[in-house]
């Protein structure tokens, strides 16, 4: 645990200085009473076995015709650091799911880190297979919301992933629509603090609700089959 909030310590160093990362950081330990950090893993944990897909979505994609292919650099560099880790600790299969003008953020640093970039299909016999290789795939995402809808439903249908890890904002973030996403942002640039909590704390309640859902989903389908040992 000690080593957990260590390693939650260095999350929340408020590198800009605008005080919000450590009023964020503060408001999940509230609600989750324990090391953010050691927290996830533990979950993971519980949940990912030998072969199992697990989804990273990052890449925050410029909609604008002149920033076509353009993004933040650090979001996918942390997917593909916590692909070798997952890859590495889980024997997990990693599946990046980004706008494909994006992917080469994500293939290069992949490379790097020793994680071979192959077909979904290839990365799944990896780790299912007689093979044991490290392995990374993508998943197209585009940025339209229909479609990006419509990747997503298959997705899930297809490769039925034991947990999905977004590296970036979600829920809106990029729409400009009144999503969730898009209302934190705007009310933590204009320094709206209770708007800010209010929001993360909306998104909280949706990821605890589906969490919920699945787990029952779960029990009353795949585990009363006998799918799941």
């Amino acid at each position: 645990t000690r080593i957990g909030w260590q390693i939650d310590h260095l999350m929340a160093i408020d590198t800009r200085g605008k005080g919000i990362v450590p009023a964020l950081y503060q408001a999940a330990v509230d609600v989750v009473q324990a090391p953010l950090a050691m927290t996830a893993a533990r979950r993971l944990r519980a949940v990912v076995k030998r072969g199992d897909v697990v989804g990273l979505i990052t890449g925050f994609p410029s909609r604008s015709f002149l920033g076509r292919g353009i993004t933040e650099t650090d979001g996918p560099v942390g997917a593909v650091y916590l692909a070798r880790v997952l890859e590495e600790v889980l024997d997990a299969v990693p599946v990046i799911i980004t706008d494909h003008e994006l992917q080469r953020y994500c293939a290069k640093p992949s490379a790097n880190a020793g994680l071979l970039v192959t077909t979904v299909e290839q990365a799944l016999h990896a780790k299912r297979g007689n093979v044991n290789a490290a392995a990374v795939s993508f998943v197209d995402c585009p940025v339209d919301d229909a479609e990006a809808l419509a990747v997503a439903q298959k997705f899930m249908h297809d490769l039925q992933p034991k947990a999905l890890i977004a590296i970036e904002m979600v829920l809106g973030a990029v729409s400009g629509n009144g999503g969730l996403g898009w209302f934190v942002m705007t009310a933590k640039q204009n320094l709206e603090m209770p708007t800010v909590y209010a929001g993360i704390l909306a998104i909280m309640l949706i990821g605890l609700l589906f969490e919920g859902l699945f787990s029952i989903l779960e029990q009353c389908t795949i585990r009363r089959w006998g799918m799941v040992h």
